[in-house]
This record gives structure tokens, sequence and C-alpha cells, in this order.
């Protein structure tokens, strides 16, 4: 059984959170596993100055299709505001695809928590930021 590994770095202003891997998730037939087939969740946190952009990045170095949702919970003083995004994805070999963008105030950094899950035919990965 693979185990998932979890990876934070932080370059400039950005921070971003990687997860790797995959045990195949239910609902998707499972494709005998490839050499490299690894799927990566990656939320990217930039602070432009007045606003903070979150990303939600899929990639793989084989092709796949599937699904994502993504939870973004924001509090603070001026209130509490909660946002669940979800779709379909398909990268092509070595492909990356933004899937979607969220915008927070940049008062909001130090309080949201963001989640982002993927689901394909090569297995499921999630991540979080901060």
């Amino acid at each position: 059984m693979l185990s998932p590994s979890i990876s934070l770095f932080a370059a400039g202003s950005a921070v971003f959170a990687v997860c790797l891997v995959v045990p195949p998730a239910s609902g998707f037939p499972v494709k005998p596993p490839m050499a490299d087939s690894r799927l990566v969740c990656e939320l990217r946190v930039d602070d432009t100055g007045t606003m903070l952009r979150l990303r939600a990045v899929a990639k793989s170095p084989v092709a796949v299709a599937g699904r994502y949702q993504l939870s973004v919970l924001k509090q603070n003083q001026a209130g509490t505001s909660q946002n669940q995004l979800g779709g379909s994805f398909s990268l092509a070999n070595g492909g990356e695809s933004i899937l979607t963008t969220v915008m927070l105030e940049r008062q909001a950094m130090g309080h949201y928590t963001a989640s982002l899950s993927l689901e394909s035919d090569r297995g499921s990965v999630s991540c979080t930021s901060p």
C-alpha cells in the first residue's frame, strides 16, 4: 500500500502545499499502476498586495481524468464565508491544470483553511493550505 507524502515549501510570497499518491478512489475503474503515475495536488497561494489568490492545481506525468472538490473556509472579525467548488478535469501526459481560482481579501491571511481533493481513475489525493 502506498503512503501519502506531504511537502510544504515557500517561494517568495507564494506558499505551496503538495500531496502525492494514491490508492484508487471508489467509483473509478482501477488501471494497472505505471512506473510514474502520480497524481499531484497543489494549492498555490499568492499575495497580490491587496488580495490573496488561491489556485487549485492538478498535475500528473501521465494522462488522467477525474473530478475535484475545493473547500475554502474564512473566519475573521468581518464574518465567516465558506466556498465549495467542484468539477471535472482532464490532463494530457505531463500536464498541469489550474482547476479554479478563489480570491480572498488580504486580511484573510491566517484566517482561512482550504482543502482540495482530486479523484481519478489513477486514485485520489488531497492537500490543504495553510
